[in-house]
Protein backbone atom coordinates (compact mmCIF):
# COMPACT_ATOMS: atom_id res chain seq x y z
CA UNK A 1 0.00 0.00 0.00
CA UNK A 2 1.15 3.27 -1.08
CA UNK A 3 2.39 6.12 1.60
CA UNK A 4 -0.12 8.03 0.41
CA UNK A 5 -2.97 5.76 0.66
CA UNK A 6 -2.39 4.99 4.46
CA UNK A 7 -2.66 8.64 5.48
CA UNK A 8 -5.25 9.13 3.58
CA UNK A 9 -7.11 5.49 4.64
CA UNK A 10 -6.55 6.93 8.61
CA UNK A 11 -7.46 10.11 7.88
CA UNK A 12 -10.48 9.46 6.51
CA UNK A 13 -11.39 7.10 8.89
CA UNK A 14 -10.99 9.67 11.59
CA UNK A 15 -13.00 12.19 9.64
CA UNK A 16 -9.65 14.31 9.28
CA UNK A 17 -8.62 15.40 5.89
CA UNK A 18 -5.00 15.13 4.58
CA UNK A 19 -3.66 18.36 5.32
CA UNK A 20 -4.65 18.23 9.20
CA UNK A 21 -3.05 14.73 9.38
CA UNK A 22 0.36 15.75 7.49
CA UNK A 23 -0.16 19.64 9.02
CA UNK A 24 1.87 21.38 12.13
CA UNK A 25 -0.73 21.42 14.46
CA UNK A 26 -0.29 19.72 17.81
CA UNK A 27 -3.74 18.74 18.97
CA UNK A 28 -4.04 15.51 20.87
CA UNK A 29 -6.58 13.44 18.19
CA UNK A 30 -3.88 14.70 15.51
CA UNK A 31 -1.09 13.92 16.90
CA UNK A 32 -2.46 10.40 17.93
CA UNK A 33 -3.54 9.68 14.35
CA UNK A 34 -0.07 10.79 12.87
CA UNK A 35 1.57 8.07 15.38
CA UNK A 36 -0.77 5.77 13.68
CA UNK A 37 -0.09 6.33 10.45
CA UNK A 38 3.54 5.59 11.32
CA UNK A 39 3.13 2.78 12.75
CA UNK A 40 1.02 1.49 9.68
CA UNK A 41 3.85 2.75 7.70
CA UNK A 42 6.43 0.95 9.72
CA UNK A 43 4.47 -2.58 9.52
CA UNK A 44 4.65 -2.29 6.29
CA UNK A 45 8.54 -2.14 6.06
CA UNK A 46 9.13 1.54 5.40
CA UNK A 47 12.38 3.53 7.07
CA UNK A 48 12.40 6.58 9.62
CA UNK A 49 13.07 8.65 6.38
CA UNK A 50 11.39 7.11 4.06
CA UNK A 51 8.02 7.94 6.73
CA UNK A 52 9.33 10.97 7.63
CA UNK A 53 9.85 12.31 4.23
CA UNK A 54 5.91 11.26 3.66
CA UNK A 55 4.50 13.09 6.72
CA UNK A 56 6.66 15.75 6.10
CA UNK A 57 9.05 15.33 9.25
CA UNK A 58 12.19 15.20 10.04
CA UNK A 59 13.29 11.14 11.07
CA UNK A 60 14.03 12.16 14.69
CA UNK A 61 10.06 13.22 14.92
CA UNK A 62 8.71 9.74 13.49
CA UNK A 63 11.70 7.88 15.76
CA UNK A 64 9.05 9.41 18.27
CA UNK A 65 6.05 9.01 17.39
CA UNK A 66 6.82 5.56 16.80
CA UNK A 67 7.33 5.94 20.51
CA UNK A 68 3.82 6.27 22.04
Amino acid sequence: MSEFRIILDLATMHDLSVDDVLGRRLDPRLVAVRAMVAHAMRSQGLSTPKIGKAMRRDHSSIVHLLQT
